[in-house]
């Protein structure tokens, strides 16, 4: 049986988050040739997403049948925001390198940013390919919606790694052509790929008695349009 090739995935997010179980997770579960892959998985576990150590087991017995082995450690914010972070970078780097090296993974799979940021560090280390899933303008979201001003040390800081990245990491995976075109611009001749967004088609399909059921318990009568928004609320993402 041919050995199976090891990819590293890096993921600054919770088991349980809402973005982690529907920009990520899915892509590796049921994986195309699974047979010929392995996938190393590492979590950066916050409390409101904790987990019990039955769950955890549970979830790792489930992973393993698609050929992931799932690795956790704790998220640190809060006071001394800053300090914390710092500890997140670098133990976040050493331990990923122990993973890499433990498992001999020849590609770092990242998502968005600032994880994108610390797997550009691991790939260097560790003398792997680096991919980026959700490459985004980061930066500039957060300069519109005010949370930084322009000229800010976080925002010109986080443009600089957003080139820095784009120029060394092998594949890039983003939303738009626009953004393809964007990087493209930078002088940069790394691969880029366009995935959108989507939905698994077997889970996510209409069901005339379930809408029925659902909409008698709210009380939402037949003529009323209702709207729902299935993302993530609180934080960055605003609940206003």
């Amino acid at each position: 049986m041919p050995k199976k090739k090891t990819v590293f995935i890096f993921a600054y997010y919770s088991m349980k988050d809402p973005v982690f179980q529907s920009a990520v997770l899915p892509y590796f579960r049921k994986f195309p040739d699974s047979e010929k892959f392995r996938f190393v998985l590492l979590t950066f576990e916050q409390k409101i997403y904790d987990c019990t150590t039955e769950e955890k087991k549970k979830i790792k017995e489930e992973l393993k049948d698609d050929n992931i082995l799932w690795y956790n450690t704790r998220w640190h914010s809060g006071r001394f925001k800053m300090i914390k972070k710092a500890f997140d970078f670098i133990w976040g780097i050493l331990f990923s390198c122990f993973l890499i090296f433990k498992f001999r993974a020849k590609a770092v799979y990242s998502e968005g940013f600032p994880g994108a940021v610390i797997g550009h560090y691991i790939s260097m280390l560790t003398f792997s390919k680096h991919m980026v899933h959700t490459f985004e303008p980061h930066a500039d979201y957060y300069i519109e919606n005010g949370s930084w001003k322009e000229n800010s040390w976080e925002a010109r800081l986080l443009k600089y790694f957003e080139k820095k990245i784009a120029a060394r990491c092998t594949y890039i995976f983003t939303a738009t052509n626009g953004m393809i075109e964007r990087i493209k611009s930078w002088g940069v001749n790394t691969a880029c790929y366009r995935v959108p967004s989507c939905v698994d088609l077997d889970l996510f399909k209409y069901d005339e008695d379930s809408r029925n059921k659902i909409r008698s318990e709210l009380n939402i009568s037949e003529d009323e349009i209702l709207l729902t928004y299935l993302g993530k609320s609180g934080g960055y993402y605003w609940e206003e």
